[in-house]
């Protein structure tokens, strides 16, 4: 739930798109878990090959 003056999240295609725009090599996702036990990803970013999928969903 938003708050007053809060800006909502990007979404998932402003996201792709940023990671595009910004040559974004790969995201690291750091998390608990539900057991409480610290984990932590790293995400390859899209192969810039597939770059057109964005610009393609988007409109």
């Amino acid at each position: 739930m938003l708050r007053t003056g809060e800006a909502a999240p990007p979404s998932v295609l402003e996201l792709l798109s940023r990671v595009q725009e910004d040559r974004v090599d790969f995201v690291n996702v750091e998390f608990t878990d539900i057991m409480g036990v610290f984990k932590g990803v790293t995400i390859a970013s899209l192969p810039q090959g597939w770059a057109g999928c964005v610009d393609e969903h988007r409109g």
